[in-house]
């Protein structure tokens, strides 16, 4: 009889995670965003947050968690437990480009992370303050040409795409210019705005609107295809740069060993989220193209980055802390 007893007791003490796992979520989530507030992600993240509450039926809460080019707030969530209370939405910045800058990172975002769904794409846009005699790519490089190493270019942090991305552009001209780290987009893009620094590389969502109020000058677009927000401007591509076609993207990630019912339900959700029209419409609108393909796309667009941002940071000479 103890015997027996004992055994139904294990048993019971076995079935509770899995019946939890199988319950997930009963109490609010958190989704750590690891970037300031305000960024070009900022739509998306509402979006889905709001979706995934409403889906799920607990609140899922934005926490931003800025510092080292997305790391501090990957870290977080990497040294969080596995009950998929603690979640992450980062782009490439953050998950494939930083890690390879910055060793103080110490992850590998396929390996060290449970990838669950990749969210968007956008291309970046070229823009610089319109006080310059810069009114397209030739007289982009010119300027800088006439200028050696006296221009800036602003980026959220070193190691950042942005960052890396315009240093790839300036040596595909042959020309250089001074990186200065914002630690963020919108206080960047605003230093080109007021003339204390000259470019920089960032999204149309972001840009736009000041593009509009006269504060900053869009020049091109990255990407293959132009911008229908734009469409007036040509890809850097269209411009003489053929292989410059650099995109960011947004990912989900929990903690490692996320259970599979967890990792489950957060990936369905989140497909249903980007399938369904009338998001697709709103993510079209800001110029982002809607994710998809679960975790497997996630992890494929890691592992086909790594190796090209390394040579990347290796050709521009950029330290490797």
């Amino acid at each position: 009889m103890l015997t027996r007893r004992l055994a139904l007791l294990g048993a019971a003490g076995l079935a509770r995670p899995a019946l939890a796992q199988a319950d997930y979520p009963t109490r609010p989530v958190r989704i750590v965003i690891p970037f300031m507030p305000g960024g070009p992600n900022e739509p998306l993240n509402r979006i889905l947050a709001e979706w995934l509450t409403r889906r799920l039926g607990q609140p899922f809460v934005i926490d931003n968690r800025p510092g080292a080019t997305g790391t501090v707030g990957a870290n977080m969530v990497r040294n969080s437990p596995p009950d998929g209370y603690t979640l992450l939405f980062s782009a490439n910045t953050g998950m494939v480009v930083a890690p390879l800058v910055l060793k103080s990172a110490g992850y590998d975002a396929a390996r060290d992370f449970t990838p669950i769904a990749l969210l968007q794409r956008y291309p970046l846009y070229l823009v610089v303050n319109p006080q310059l005699p810069i009114t397209d790519v030739p007289s982009f490089i010119a300027y800088l040409k006439a200028n050696p190493g006296k221009a800036n270019y602003t980026s959220p942090g070193t190691g950042s795409v942005g960052h890396l991305a315009t240093a790839t552009l300036m040596r595909l001209a042959g020309t250089e210019a001074q990186h200065v780290s914002f630690g963020g987009t919108v206080a960047g893009l605003l230093a080109i705005a007021r003339g204390d620094a000259h470019f920089a590389l960032d999204s149309v969502g972001n840009a736009q609107g000041l593009v509009d109020e006269g504060k900053l000058r869009g020049i091109a677009v990255t990407g293959a295809e132009r911008n229908p927000r734009v469409p007036n401007l040509p890809t850097l591509v269209e411009a003489g740069f053929p292989n410059f076609q650099t995109e960011v993207w947004m990912g989900l990630f929990g903690p490692p060993g996320l259970p599979a019912p967890i990792l489950e339900k957060l990936s369905r959700a989140t497909e249903e989220c980007l399938a369904d029209p009338d998001v697709r419409a709103r993510l079209t609108a800001l110029t982002f193209t809607p994710g998809g393909g679960g975790p497997q796309a996630l992890v494929a667009a890691i592992r086909k980055e790594q190796p090209i941002w390394m040579e990347t940071i290796q050709a521009a000479g950029i330290r490797v802390d």
